[in-house]
């Protein structure tokens, strides 16, 4: 399976940010294609409120973007 399989219709975004979380806390970097594309489905699944899902599906996501090195000002998809 490659990464053009991670996306968000394909798995919930709360396993994507456990993952990438894990990945970050194990030393992955934050720009290798894995994490990136974690980040691209992170962050187009959040909904106009700002959080996610659900709480879980929020902390995860919040957790696995501020492990990624990203600020709440900056354009998370660039």
């Amino acid at each position: 399976m490659g990464l053009k399989a991670l996306s968000a219709d394909n798995f919930d975004t709360l396993r994507i940010a456990r993952v990438g979380t894990c990945l970050l806390f194990t030393g992955s970097k934050p720009n290798n294609p894995i994490t990136s594309q974690c980040r691209k489905v992170i962050c187009y699944s959040q909904q106009s409120d700002g959080g996610w899902v659900d709480s879980e599906e929020t902390m995860w996501s919040l957790a696995f973007l501020k492990d990624a090195g990203f600020s709440q000002q900056e354009n998370y998809l660039d």
